[in-house]
């Protein structure tokens, strides 16, 4: 009876032990010097049932939930993981946990692992994009699909447009659909305003305002999806969207990851903006930023 008893005790500690070692989070990114019990944390960290966090002030954390719910921690304090569990248990992430890994593979890999990718770029894309005779830089790859009806359009800052800048929309007959001008080094352009006829698509130019008549600048090719595959990725970018949750800049870089995949570029760079001006001092959304444009052949590009 002893023996048998012994056993079973012997079991539930076991089990208990094993349930204290659960994995439950993963850490994305770590800003501050914050603590798992008495451990430092990084990119990549894992958190086990059971352990605590210790955020300091001005800290940040954003982590990832087993099942693939995301969550920022920003305000300093001393958080029990199984009140974080109780929180992220609620709703699934299992769209939203894949765009997250793929950002955090990308903040925690090497500058070899970086300078390799950029190879295999430039054979893909076979160039460099570099700004125009002007010397104006749109943040803006050569080609690029789109699904929403509204982007933002954005490029670099060039002191010698002392009227401003001009950009200028045509289809791919050349024909005029919209010219812009402005003071500010962006524009949003509302597609359907545009009238587009197929194919539906649409050439974009920068040019300063004071030379517009004389500048050469390269048009960049935005293609709007369509039919079948725009409604599937729709769909999917819906649940993304509501298992990323709020609007924070998490939920912009995992929504930048998924347009990244799906060839979305300019509206992964809008999501990119976003989350870099919300969490300015995050450098690892910088990073990923970064690396994101290089990826494009925006190289000249920095962030």
């Amino acid at each position: 009876m002893r023996k048998v008893s012994f056993i079973f005790i012997l079991f539930v500690l076991c089990k208990s032990n094993l349930f204290a070692q659960e994995q439950l989070f993963k850490v994305l990114v770590n800003k501050g010097k914050n603590l798992v019990d008495d451990k430092p944390l990084y990119a990549g960290s894992k958190i086990h049932a059971g352990q605590t966090l210790y955020v300091v002030d001005g800290g940040y954390l954003a982590l990832i939930y087993k099942n693939g719910k995301s969550m920022e921690i920003k305000t300093p304090g001393i958080f029990k993981v199984a009140d974080l569990e109780r929180q992220a248990i609620a709703t699934s992430g299992t769209f939203s946990k894949k765009y997250a890994e793929l950002v955090l593979n990308e903040i925690t890999k090497p500058n070899d692992a970086i300078t390799i990718d950029r190879k295999k770029n430039m054979k893909v894309t076979g160039s460099v994009e570099r700004g125009t005779e002007s010397g104006l830089v749109m943040i803006t790859p050569k080609n690029s699909d789109l699904l929403s009806k509204e982007v933002k359009l954005i490029w670099l800052s060039n002191a010698s447009c002392t009227e401003g800048y001009v950009v200028k929309l045509k289809d791919m007959f050349d024909e005029p659909l919209k010219n812009y001008e402005t003071t500010d080094t962006f524009v949003t352009v509302n597609v359907e305003e545009l009238g587009l006829k197929n194919p539906k698509s649409f050439i974009v130019t920068l040019e300063p305002k004071q030379a517009q008549n004389k500048s050469n600048a390269e048009g960049k090719l935005v293609k709007m999806l369509e039919g079948k595959r725009a409604e599937e990725l729709e769909r999917e970018f819906k649940l993304v969207q509501e298992e990323a949750g709020d609007e924070s800049a998490l939920s912009k870089i995992i929504l930048a990851s998924f347009c990244e995949q799906n060839k979305l570029y300019l509206e992964a760079i809008n999501y990119f903006e976003q989350a870099t001006s919300i969490e300015p001092a995050v450098e690892e959304y910088k990073f990923a930023y970064q690396n994101f444009l290089d990826r494009l052949g925006l190289y000249n590009v920095k962030k």
